[in-house]
């Protein structure tokens, strides 16, 4: 879960190929613990402290998910459990290192400091064409021209669209239900309500309406742009403007 401004890049790869149901460690120059297709690479010191830590959160992951009901998928629930040990900001192997090698069975090696990742040749090429578009769309972004409270038709790019409570796809039934609802009313020509936004192009209220309008292929969306405004509900269902 992140505050996201703008998703660059989505798309779905292949299954694993690799290691695909696999979790070992390695001693080798370092220890290796490897997790599916990801190897991460430690010191002895360092992954002591990393048994330590995953002990410590396991136990706590279970005494919040029971004290609190935890279930899991809910997008609204967040506890966090810190461990105390801070981390040194480096780690002692590969702390700047970034490498991308061609294996010889024909696998692909990213290295991105201490983490690997260990991809088919097909997944590689995926990703690879997502960083490529994800670059254009970084290079393409524009900052949000409404500074103060306004009201105007908005490109519908500039519109930071997720908050906490929505994650990108995580759209549950009843959202699904009021995003095809004010699809109709768009489609039947109906003046929608604006969506409310900050200065900086978040938005505040409006989430069905913001999708409707994206999935229906509108570059532009009437927005209130509120420099004081805060996320408002999501269960107002009167979608239509006061005038029509």
């Amino acid at each position: 879960m992140g505050d996201i401004k703008k998703i660059l890049a989505m798309g779905k790869v292949f299954p694993r190929q690799i290691t695909a149901d696999m979790i070992w460690t390695d001693l080798c120059e370092d220890v290796h613990l490897h997790y599916r297709n990801v190897r991460i690479d430690f010191s002895e010191k360092e992954f002591a402290g990393f048994r330590a830590a995953i002990h410590h959160l396991g136990q706590a992951v279970e005494v919040v998910s029971e004290e609190n009901q935890y279930k899991e998928g809910d997008p609204n629930f967040l506890i966090q459990q810190m461990y105390n040990e801070p981390l040194c900001p480096d780690s002692k192997y590969y702390p700047n290192r970034v490498t991308i090698e061609l294996e010889r069975d024909n696998t692909v090696h990213f290295h991105y400091r201490d983490i690997r990742l260990h991809w088919s040749i097909e997944e590689f090429i995926k990703i690879s064409e997502m960083f490529t578009q994800a670059k254009k769309e970084y290079d393409g972004l524009k900052e949000f021209p409404y500074k103060e409270a306004t009201q105007a038709w908005v490109d519908i790019d500039l519109i930071q669209p997720y908050d906490a409570g929505h994650r990108a796809l995580a759209i549950d039934q009843k959202h699904r239900d009021g995003i095809e609802y004010v699809k109709k009313l768009i489609q039947d020509r109906k003046h929608i309500r604006p969506i409310l936004v900050g200065t900086n192009g978040q938005r505040l209220d409006g989430f069905k309406r913001y999708i409707a309008h994206l999935e229906l292929g509108k570059k532009k969306i009437e927005c209130i742009v509120d420099p004081f405004g805060i996320m408002g509900g999501q269960n107002n269902q009167n979608f239509l403007a006061d005038e029509e």
